[in-house]
């Protein structure tokens, strides 16, 4: 059924035209006769050029669906870029490509119906050929070739790995709507977002969800599949409505690093699903899966992949990758009884922050370049938003001159330098200029000794609190906001802020110590951010605990975050909002 219907049953042939495929924004329906208009709109002006090669960049998936198999039909290659920034649009120039889409001085395919339709003949799998890019992990993105045979294969293995898992409510309640967190630009969301449910018969959303709340909104009783990341996981919300995810949500799909479990479990008990994890990359495709039942669960391979374990690294080999070679990853693998194997780390200084593929070797070289850089080690630190870069600097004489003369801004100079550079999250958060790399007793710089280095500076995530005017529902705690304050580094380039949702965890701490809050919560309301909190000011946090207006089964935890001007002593806002708790307040706890 895959071949059939990825090669001619969307683009020609005998079908249901009136099928639906894909959901739109607007939550309107989108058909296959639909998608034929759209690719025969493609493929004309596809045809009209003599470029061989064309970048396709389309946010919507249905309409990049149809300048896929347009340029296909046309006989071009298909290019899919990562995204549209600087460096990738210099590779795309440099190769000769077309550029299609969204992408700067692109060209459009007309949105009105063409009068005579486009003749064409059920693609080859075998001619129709598409490139897509890495993540850069070496420095610069790597472009892959793949055939159409290669996507049917893998789409093919996700089927027989996956299919009665997505399909098993089809009798029931209908086929399964395809919704995802992640973009159809690359190779996990070209194959688990829009092909495999294309494949299969079920529809996919063009809608691309950035945050839990907006998908888990949308489930209702439709069965969901979620096509997800680590990232997205973590961030699930705890006043999830776990009953209403459980109506909808058919199976869970997480890709781009191995899972933690406790993020696994967090997620298994507020979505009612596992999560199946899928081990791959642009390179290899897909090489195996697994369900996150519990700590350390052990791989298997995809249906169709093979795998061995030479020098302690996963090689692979499959029918959808680009050649039918052995691949060598740089992921260290314990072989495990009954064809599985256990992750234990990576061979290479490739670390994934956010789901993103990120090449220290590659920052490092960045900032070498600079005149004011005679050495650096980039490594990987932990902030209170996670992972991210941390670099440390030897100086050049004419960097230190300008390091203790522009102490405040040298570190946003080193950040714009980078801009266009590295990826967004890849750029250092953490600086720390040095005479001289540490060395232990043979003379070498190791990560301990680095790391070393980021310790000592104030981990308190709260400033020490004052309390004043202790009422029984009211209160006032001031806050001396220094400028050595863990959450004041790594978030923001321009300068030192604290961060609204460091503003909101203070503000619901403090309620739950004043208040001895130690019931549910339920959720946020009215949340403001009117002006930055910066070092030096003094905060106070106005908290009230009352009954809630309609409900008095809850009780709203307000707070007003205000400092004085110092010439006037009228009050300044900052931030404030609503936490609605379910229950009733301990006793007052000062």
């Amino acid at each position: 059924m895959a071949w059939n219907r990825l090669t001619s049953g969307i683009s020609c042939g005998e079908t249901d035209l009136s099928k639906v495929i894909a959901l739109a924004e607007d939550g309107t329906s989108r058909t296959i006769a639909d998608l034929r208009e759209r690719i025969d709109a493609w493929q004309i002006i596809f045809q009209q050029s003599d470029i061989t090669c064309w970048a396709i960049y389309i946010q919507d998936p249905f309409e990049f669906l149809g300048a896929l198999y347009g340029a296909w039909h046309s006989g071009k290659t298909a290019v899919i870029p990562g995204d549209d920034r600087e460096p990738m649009l210099q590779q795309l120039s440099k190769d000769e490509c077309g550029l299609a889409g969204d992408l700067p001085n692109a060209v459009t395919a007309p949105r009105n119906s063409i009068a005579t339709k486009v003749q064409r003949t059920p693609l080859d799998p075998k001619e129709s050929k598409l490139i897509l890019y890495t993540s850069g992990s070496e420095g610069n993105p790597k472009a892959i070739a793949k055939h159409l045979f290669q996507l049917i294969s893998e789409v093919g293995a996700l089927s027989t790995a996956f299919g009665e898992t997505v399909a098993h409510s089809h009798v029931a309640i209908g086929q399964p709507l395809f919704t995802s967190t992640v973009s159809h630009q690359h190779i996990y969301g070209l194959l688990f977002r829009v092909l495999w449910p294309l494949s299969i018969g079920c529809t996919f959303s063009c809608r691309r969800f950035s945050y839990p709340d907006e998908f888990i909104n949308r489930l209702g009783g439709t069965p969901t599949v979620l096509i997800t990341t680590p990232a997205h996981l973590r961030r699930l919300p705890n006043h999830l409505n776990r009953k209403k995810s459980n109506g909808g949500l058919q199976a869970v799909f997480s890709s781009g690093g191995p899972l933690p479990f406790m993020t696994a479990a967090d997620a298994q008990k507020r979505l009612g699903q596992t999560v199946i994890e899928v081990l791959g990359s642009t390179e290899t495709g897909g090489v195996a899966w697994r369900r996150c039942e519990f700590a350390d669960s052990p791989w298997k391979p995809l249906p169709g992949a093979k795998w061995k374990v030479l020098s302690e690294c996963l090689h692979v080999k499959s029918p959808w990758m680009a050649n039918d070679t052995w691949y060598a990853t740089s992921d260290r693998v314990e072989r495990l009884d009954g064809d599985q194997f256990r992750l234990i780390g990576r061979s290479d200084r490739i670390v994934k922050i956010e789901e993103k593929r990120i090449s220290l070797l590659a920052i490092e070289k960045a900032l070498i370049a600079s005149d004011f850089i005679e050495e650096t080690r980039v490594l990987v630190v932990d902030t209170p938003t996670g992972n991210r870069v941390g670099a440390v600097l030897v100086l050049t004489p004419l960097g230190l001159t300008k390091y203790k003369c522009e102490k405040n801004t040298f570190v946003q100079h080193l950040r714009r330098s980078l801009t266009g550079k590295l990826e967004p999250i890849a750029i250092p958060r953490r600086w720390r200029v040095v005479d001289c790399m540490p060395i232990n007793a043979q003379g070498k710089t190791t990560n301990q000794l680095l790391e070393s280095l980021f310790i000592g500076k104030n981990q308190q995530r709260m400033p020490p609190v004052i309390w004043d005017c202790c009422e029984e529902d009211r209160s006032v705690a001031i806050l001396d906001i220094k400028d050595d304050l863990v959450v004041l580094d790594g978030h923001f380039d321009a300068a030192a802020v604290v961060p609204g949702v460091a503003q909101l965890d203070w503000a619901i701490a403090l309620g739950m110590k004043y208040f001895n809050i130690s019931t549910n919560f339920v959720r946020l309301e009215s949340i403001k951010f009117v002006r930055p909190v910066l070092p030096g000011i003094q905060l106070r946090m106005e908290l009230t605990l009352k009954p809630y207006p309609s409900d008095h089964a809850l009780r709203c935890l307000s707070f007003t975050a205000y400092s004085l001007d110092r010439a006037t002593g009228e009050k300044q806002p900052h931030s404030s909002g609503r936490v609605i708790w379910d229950g009733k307040s301990g006793d007052l706890n000062v």
